[in-house]
C-alpha cells in the first residue's frame, strides 16, 4: 500500500495525545524480567585396545533478576569442568520413570531415578536447546521456552556413545513415562580440572522489522550471523498465544583440532501484547558438533553441543486473549493482527488507532497499523479475514438540514469519492453541538450509519463504511425546518429496504422508516453572513470618504 497521504499523517500527529500509541518502550522505563541460561557439553572419548578414557566437559551459568535498562547488559561468571568418567564395562538393564513439568512461566521440572544423566534438552517449534548439563541428575530445576508442545530429550553416558531418550511434553502439564535402558553405569566422577569464564548478558530489546546481527562463543569458537527475513506468526509466551515475530541466523565455524566443524544455529522471538506493545522476547544460541577420528590403533570421538538462552519480559504489559487471527502485508513485510469481541487489537506491526466495528453483520476491529512510518488501515473480522481500508479526503464539505420523523437536524453533507470497498475519512466537528448521528444516501434514500462504525477522536469524527458518495453528520436538538424565498436545493426521499451486494461491506446501516427532506439552507445561513459583510462594506467606504473630505 502506498505511504499514507499528508491529510492524515497531520491528523494523526495532532492527534497523538488521544491515539492508543503502541511502543517498545515507554517514559516510564517498564522493568524487564531477565532469564538467562548458558550450558556448554562435551562428551570427549579416546579408545585404544588397551584402555578407554572418557572425559565429560560442562559448563553452567544462569542468571535470574529485574532491570531497569532496556539496552544495558551485564557480566556473569561461569565454570566449566572436566570430568573423568569411570564405567563399570557392564552392561545393566535399568527400568524406571521419568518426570517432567513445564510451566507457562518458563520453569521445567524434571525427575527420573534411571543413572547416568548429562544433558536435557528441548526441541519445539523445530529450535533443539540444551537448558542443563551436568553428571548423574536425579531431579534437575532449570528453565526452558516452549511454543505450547514439543519434545523433552533426555542424554544419558553409555561407555563410548550417548543414548537418548524423547517424551512429548506440553505447557501446564506434567507427563511421566516408565523407560528402560541399557547403559554401562558410571562407576566414579573424577573432576580433572576447573576452570572460570565470563559471558556478556545483552538486554537490548529488539526492533521490529530491523535485522538483527547475532554473535556468541563456545569453546573458544567464535560465530556470528545476521538475520535473513522476517516470520509472522502466533506463538505461546507466558501462557498466552500471541503475534510475534521470528528473526533466524545462521553460521559455521572451525572448532580446531578435535572439535571439527561446529554449526551455529541463532533464533529470536518477539511477542506482542495489547495495542502490539512487547511482551518480551526469547532469544536461543544453539551450536553442535561431531568428531570421530581413527588414528592406527586409537580412535577419537567427541559429541559436542552448546546453548545459551535468554528470556526477557516487560512487567506490566498485559496480552489479549485473541479470538480471531488474520494476515496481511505492509510494503511486502508480513503482518499478523489478532483481535477479539471486546474490541482489543494487537500485532506484530505498531497500532496506532483501533476501534470496533461491524462489517456485515460481523464483528470487526478497524486498525490503524504503522512500520517504520508507513501506515496502512485494515479492518480484522471474526471470520479471519483482514481487509485493506483506503484513506480518504472529503473532496467537500457543506451545510445542510436534514429531516428525520418531521424533526430538522443541523448537518455536515460530506462528499467523498472512492471506488474501493472499504473506506475511512474524518471532519472536524461542530463545536458546542451534539451528535446525533451519521447517514448516507443510498438511491435517493438515508441510511443511518451502525453506531460502531463512527467515533470522535480528539475534535473530529472518523468514519468507517462500504462507501456511498454522500454522507450527512447530524447534530444536536432538532430545530425547525429553516425556509427562504431563496432557491435552495432539496432532495425529498421514500424509505425502502437497502441492499448491498458488496464484499465486505459496512451494511449494518438500518434505512430511516420515515419520508425523509435533506435542506441545503443557502439563504438562511448565507443570509447573515451577506447582511454582515454589507455593513463591513458600508463602514469602510463611508470612513474613506471621509478621510477624502477631511
Amino acid at each position: 500500500m502506498r505511504n499514507v497521504s499528508w491529510f492524515l499523517i497531520g491528523f494523526l500527529v495532532l492527534s497523538l495525545p488521544f491515539l492508543v500509541i503502541s511502543s517498545a518502550t515507554s517514559a516510564s522505563s517498564p522493568t524487564m524480567h531477565v532469564l538467562y541460561e548458558r550450558y556448554g557439553s562435551i562428551y570427549h572419548v579416546t579408545s585404544s585396545p588397551l584402555l578407554q578414557t572418557v572425559e565429560y566437559t560442562v559448563s553452567a551459568v544462569t542468571y535470574n533478576a529485574t532491570v531497569t535498562n532496556e539496552t544495558g547488559s551485564t557480566v556473569i561468571t561461569y565454570n566449566k569442568t572436566t570430568y573423568l568418567l569411570t564405567f563399570s564395562n557392564v552392561v545393566k538393564n535399568f527400568t524406571g520413570e521419568i518426570d517432567a513439568t513445564v510451566m507457562s512461566n518458563m520453569s521445567l521440572d524434571v525427575k527420573t531415578n534411571i543413572p547416568n544423566l548429562i544433558r536435557v534438552l528441548v526441541n519445539s517449534s523445530g529450535e533443539l536447546s540444551l537448558v542443563w548439563a551436568g553428571i548423574n541428575a536425579s531431579e534437575i530445576n532449570t528453565f526452558a521456552y516452549v511454543n505450547g508442545t514439543g519434545y523433552l530429550l533426555l542424554q544419558f553416558a553409555n561407555g563410548s556413545s550417548i543414548t537418548t531418550i524423547t517424551i512429548p511434553i506440553k505447557v501446564n502439564e506434567t507427563v511421566s513415562e516408565k523407560v528402560s535402558l541399557t547403559l554401562e553405569e558410571v562407576n566414579q566422577e573424577q573432576v580433572k580440572t576447573i576452570v572460570t569464564g565470563k559471558s556478556v548478558v545483552q538486554f537490548n530489546v529488539p526492533r521490529r522489522y530491523t535485522p538483527i546481527f547475532f554473535n556468541t562463543e563456545f569453546n573458544g569458537t567464535y560465530s556470528n550471523s545476521t538475520s535473513h527475513g522476517y516470520i509472522a506468526t502466533m506463538a505461546y509466551f507466558n501462557g498466552s498465544l500471541t503475534p510475534a515475530l521470528v528473526w533466524k541466523g545462521e553460521g559455521i565455524a572451525l572448532g580446531g583440532f578435535l572439535r571439527g566443524q561446529m554449526e551455529f544455529n541463532f533464533e529470536t522471538i518477539e511477542f506482542y501484547g495489547v495495542n502490539g506493545t512487547v511482551l518480551g522476547y526469547v532469544h536461543e544460541s544453539t551450536a553442535n558438533s561431531t568428531v570421530m577420528l581413527t588414528l592406527g590403533k586409537i580412535s577419537v570421538s567427541s559429541f559436542g553441543y552448546f546453548s545459551e538462552v535468554k528470556i526477557i519480559t516487560i512487567n506490566g504489559v498485559k496480552p489479549i486473549k485473541a479470538e480471531f487471527v488474520a494476515h496481511t502485508y505492509i510494503n511486502g513485510l508480513p503482518v499478523v493482527i489478532a483481535g477479539n469481541s471486546s474490541g482489543n487489537i494487537t500485532s506484530t506491526a505498531n497500532v496506532m488507532l483501533s476501534h470496533k466495528v461491524v462489517v456485515n453483520s460481523t464483528l470487526g476491529v478497524l486498525a490503524y497499523l504503522n512500520i517504520n512510518s508507513t501506515v496502512k488501515v485494515v479492518v480484522v473480522t471474526q471470520t479471519n479475514s483482514s481487509y485493506n481500508v483506503t484513506l480518504v479526503k472529503p473532496e467537500k464539505i457543506v451545510m445542510a438540514n436534514i429531516t428525520v420523523n418531521g424533526k430538522t437536524y443541523l448537518s455536515q453533507e460530506v462528499y467523498v469519492n472512492a471506488t474501493s470497498q472499504n473506506i475511512v475519512f474524518n471532519v472536524s466537528v461542530i463545536n458546542n453541538l451534539t451528535l446525533v448521528g451519521v447517514y448516507k444516501l443510498v438511491n435517493g434514500h438515508l441510511a443511518r450509519l451502525n453506531g460502531s462504525n463512527y467515533f470522535m477522536l480528539n475534535g473530529k469524527i472518523i468514519v468507517y463504511d462500504d462507501p456511498a458518495s454522500e454522507y450527512y453528520i447530524a447534530y444536536s436538538t432538532p430545530q425547525q425546518t429553516i425556509t427562504s424565498t431563496t432557491s435552495s436545493s432539496v432532495i425529498s426521499v421514500t424509505t425502502s429496504t437497502a441492499t448491498t451486494s458488496s464484499m465486505p461491506t459496512t451494511s449494518s446501516s438500518s434505512m430511516i422508516s420515515t419520508s425523509t427532506t435533506i435542506t441545503k439552507p443557502t439563504s438562511s445561513f448565507i443570509l447573515p453572513i451577506a447582511i454582515a459583510i454589507i455593513i463591513i462594506i458600508v463602514i469602510v467606504v463611508g470612513l474613506i470618504l471621509v478621510r477624502r473630505r477631511s
